[in-house]
C-alpha cells in the first residue's frame, strides 16, 4: 500500500514540477486537449492490454496500468517536452512516450524481452496508430515514434 502511495505521490510531484517549471506565459499558451479528442484518445486504446499503456491527463485521470518509471520521468524532463510536446523512445524500459503540450503523457511499452520499438503500432495496430498520430499532432511536435517507415 505504501509503495502505491509513493508512486502516486511521485507521479503527481513530477507532473507538478514539470508544469510549474514553465513560465507563466508558457503555461498560458499551452493547448489543453479538447474533450472530444480526449474521448477519442481513450477509445483508441480500448480493447488493448492495459499492462502495456498509460494515458495520464493529470495525476488523477489515468488510463492503463503501465507505471511511469523514474528513469522515464527523467527522460521526459531532460527532453524538455512539456510545453512544446514531442516524443521519445526509452530503450532501457522498452517504451515509447508522447508528451502533449499541456503535459498529458501517453506511453506504450513492449514486454521485457521486446526491444524492437514501434510499440504504438504493435499495441494499437497500424490503423489506430495512424489515427493516434493525426490526433496528437495537434498538440505535439516531433512525433518520430509514430513515423511509419515500414
Amino acid at each position: 500500500m505504501n509503495s502505491r502511495l509513493f508512486l502516486r505521490s511521485f507521479s503527481f510531484c513530477s507532473i507538478l514540477f514539470l508544469s510549474y517549471s514553465l513560465s507563466g506565459q508558457e503555461r498560458a499558451t499551452l493547448a489543453a486537449i479538447k474533450a472530444d479528442d480526449k474521448k477519442q484518445l481513450i477509445g483508441l486504446f480500448r480493447g488493448t492490454d492495459i499492462k502495456h499503456y498509460r494515458i495520464q491527463f493529470n495525476s488523477r485521470e489515468i488510463y492503463g496500468d503501465r507505471k511511469i518509471s523514474a528513469t522515464e520521468m527523467d527522460r521526459i524532463r531532460q527532453a524538455n517536452l512539456v510545453g512544446k510536446g514531442g516524443s521519445l523512445e526509452v530503450k532501457e524500459s522498452n517504451a515509447e512516450i508522447i508528451v502533449l503540450k499541456d503535459g498529458t503523457i501517453i506511453l506504450a511499452s513492449g514486454s521485457d524481452d521486446d526491444s524492437q520499438g514501434k510499440y504504438f503500432y504493435r499495441l494499437l495496430g497500424k490503423q489506430k496508430a495512424e489515427q493516434l498520430r493525426l490526433l496528437v499532432a495537434r498538440y505535439a511536435h516531433d512525433l518520430h515514434v509514430l513515423d511509419d517507415d515500414d
